[in-house]
């Protein structure tokens, strides 16, 4: 049986991607800073394991692998998607606070959980991290959330030339809006920075997507479970968009 390792797993792209993978037959290792996920292990055939770890504490994470490793064997697949997604204003009181929060848990979490995992590795083992659009571009009060995630896609482009002659393949993908808890929240901040209505915020950003409509969590894990197939054998060191067509480089 496959082992794989999935973190900020309790909710939204972690959670659809735990789900899938579950029932495809692998055993996951779903990591969260939430004990109690929407959905437990028993509903994917039981073959999901909860553990409660901060990504951006590196020993605990560390551990949490190693306990894992040590009851169900090697690590074939590791999603690292946990995230956050704060804003400020480079003038806001909170700025630091809000850089450093976002910056520990979105760029170091993931570099944590690589850094873990790899020892681990079984042969042929893929590795995916969730960047985002704003991986790839910026946005007014978005300093900090941006640059974690360009700063994952530099990750993967190094880690890629390290990982290769191992016959490792690491690959991340950019999601644009898609319809999770956390882009709720996103909207509710645009909409008390701006004074819109959350519904105007929502309805203004799908106009400016090709597909008139945010992404599903499941279409984005989706394409998570074909970077982690056999089928992607030949793919690493790559960045694909899934943004229903919105443009990002």
């Amino acid at each position: 049986m496959e082992h794989a390792l999935v973190t900020g797993a309790s909710r939204g792209i972690g959670r659809a991607i735990a789900l899938m993978l579950a029932e495809s037959g692998a055993h996951v290792q779903a990591v969260s800073r939430n004990a109690q996920p929407k959905e437990t292990g028993e509903n994917a055939f039981g073959l999901i394991h909860q553990v409660t770890a901060d990504v951006g504490d590196r020993q605990a994470l560390s551990q949490a692998v190693d306990l894992s490793v040590r009851e169900y064997g090697p690590l074939h697949k590791v999603v690292a998607n946990a995230g956050i997604c704060k804003r400020a204003a480079i003038g806001d009181e909170d700025a630091d606070e809000i850089w450093d929060m976002t910056l520990r848990v979105n760029l170091t979490g993931a570099y944590n959980t690589i850094r873990a995992a790899y020892p681990h590795l079984a042969p042929g083992a893929r590795i995916v991290v969730v960047s985002s659009a704003l991986g790839k571009e910026g946005r007014e009060t978005y300093a900090a959330y941006s640059a974690s995630k360009h700063g994952l896609l530099g990750m993967v482009r190094s880690l890629t030339l390290e990982l290769a002659p191992e016959g490792f393949c690491i690959n991340a993908v950019c999601p644009g809006w898609v319809d999770t808890d956390m882009a709720a929240g996103d909207i509710m901040e645009t909409s008390r920075r701006s004074g819109d209505s959350a519904d105007d915020i929502r309805k203004q950003a799908c106009s400016q997507i090709p597909l008139g409509r945010f992404v599903q969590p499941d279409e984005v894990a989706s394409l998570v479970m074909w970077l982690l197939s056999d089928e992607a054998s030949a793919i690493t060191g790559q960045a694909y968009n899934i943004s229903g067509g919105q443009l990002v480089s």
